[in-house]
C-alpha cells in the first residue's frame, strides 16, 4: 500500500498556493512572506547548501 509522506504533501500544497498567488498577480514579498510563515521554510539557502543536509531515501 502507498501512503502519502506528510512532508510531500506539505510541499505540494506550498507549490500551489505560490503559483496561485503568482497567477493572481501578487507582489513576490507577499509569495515570499507566505512560503516562510505558512510552511516555515527557509528560501535564503542556496541549493549548494540544501545538499548539505538533505537525503533522499528511497525505502
Amino acid at each position: 500500500m502507498y501512503t502519502h509522506h506528510p512532508e510531500g504533501i506539505k510541499v505540494a500544497e506550498c507549490v500551489a498556493d505560490c503559483i496561485y498567488l503568482a497567477r493572481t498577480k501578487k507582489d513576490i514579498g507577499l509569495i515570499i512572506e507566505s512560503v516562510k510563515d505558512v510552511y516555515g521554510y527557509n528560501i535564503n539557502q542556496a541549493c549548494d547548501e540544501i545538499r548539505q543536509t538533505n537525503r533522499f531515501d528511497e525505502t
